[in-house]
């Protein structure tokens, strides 16, 4: 039986701390069977499953406030996701971690479920909080640039009224290709921190961003996608006059 310090009614998960609610889903994030934690630890398999959606959008204080919304203490409903306040930092229930097992539920979600495009999802933080997400979906949109930190970074600039990403943290499933370390350097990201590497992507996905890197260190007219200059002299007057632009917003 699944145990944790300083519980008392082991055998009724209405009255489990939200400590070990969160110790029990963390099990399950990290791949535990949840038909098999349900048996052992004498759950219903729908109860794990809200207990892991609430923590995934919210952490402890998501799982907390799943009960204040449900109006009692089983937990069985509702099955709606519950958000932390977007001031509130989450300490001592995952961290890094969580974050990132949601970018990877995200992941799972897009290429298994939806088979909308590969593998690829991620999320921005800000002060503890998500405040955008974003999946691959190259397949389903027909747009090789719909890639899931490119479409978390656009969430979190919508939702954030702003195209500067000061303070934020990027989660991302995967180490990120060229596009996407340059839309998060332009967002200001913080920091980005990944799950599989650029050679995991190669090895289960065919995906070699390794290639792309090279090519951007060879002379630009030298790479296998060639970039060759063309009229500079009739572009030069666009940008003298944005130069000059009355009150010209820098990005």
């Amino acid at each position: 039986m699944d145990t944790h310090p300083g519980d008392t009614g082991r055998r009724d998960p209405a009255r489990w701390s939200t400590e070990r609610r969160s110790h029990v889903v963390l099990r399950l994030l990290r791949g535990a069977d949840i038909t098999a934690v349900a048996h052992e630890v004498e759950v219903p398999v729908d109860q794990l499953e809200d207990w892991q959606r609430a923590f995934l959008e919210g952490g402890k204080a998501g799982l907390q406030a799943q009960i204040r919304l449900s109006g009692d203490r089983t937990l069985h409903r509702p099955r709606a996701a519950v958000t932390a306040p977007a001031n509130e930092v989450i300490a001592n229930d995952g961290g890094h971690e969580r974050f990132m097992l949601r970018a990877i539920a995200l992941a799972r979600r897009t290429a298994l479920e939806d088979r909308a495009g590969g593998p690829f999802a991620a999320v921005v933080v800000r002060d503890g909080a998500i405040v955008g997400e974003g999946t691959n979906r190259v397949i389903a949109e027909q747009d090789p640039t719909w890639h899931g930190e490119v479409a978390a970074i656009r969430d979190a600039c919508r939702r954030c009224g702003t195209h500067d990403l000061s303070g934020c943290e990027l989660y991302t499933t995967g180490e990120p290709c060229p596009l996407c370390y340059g839309a998060a350097w332009w967002a200001r990201i913080r920091c980005i921190y990944y799950a599989a590497s650029m050679e995991d992507a190669r090895r289960f996905g065919d995906f070699d961003d390794s290639l792309i890197y090279e090519q951007l260190q060879l002379p630009a007219a030298d790479r296998r996608l060639p970039v060759i200059q063309l009229l500079p002299a009739a572009m030069r007057p666009v940008w003298e006059a944005y130069h000059r632009l009355p009150g010209r917003q820098r990005y």
